[in-house]
C-alpha cells in the first residue's frame, strides 16, 4: 500500500471540505446588518434566527429581522 498517495488523498479531501464551509451564524447576521439594517426601520438582533433552504443550504439563508410599522401605516387601507 502506498501511504504517500493516502496522505495526498486525505489532504485533498480536507481541503475541499474547508472550501465548502458555510458562513457562520455571526457572519450571516453581520452581512444582513450591513445590507439591510436601518436604525429605527429594520433591525437585526445578535440572536436572530437563521433559516437555510433544505434543498439548497449553501446558497444563503433568511435572517430574522424587526421591521418598524407605525400606527399610522397600520391604519391605512392596503393599496
Amino acid at each position: 500500500m502506498n501511504t504517500a498517495s493516502l496522505a495526498t488523498t486525505s489532504n485533498s479531501a480536507t481541503n475541499s471540505e474547508d472550501e465548502m464551509k458555510l458562513p457562520t451564524r455571526k457572519q450571516m447576521i453581520a452581512a444582513a446588518r450591513s445590507q439591510y439594517q436601518s436604525e429605527g426601520e429594520v433591525e437585526i438582533d445578535d440572536n436572530a434566527k437563521l433559516s437555510r433552504a433544505e434543498g439548497n443550504p449553501d446558497d444563503g439563508a433568511f435572517v430574522q429581522a424587526w421591521v418598524w410599522v407605525s400606527d399610522e401605516e397600520a391604519s391605512q387601507e392596503p393599496a
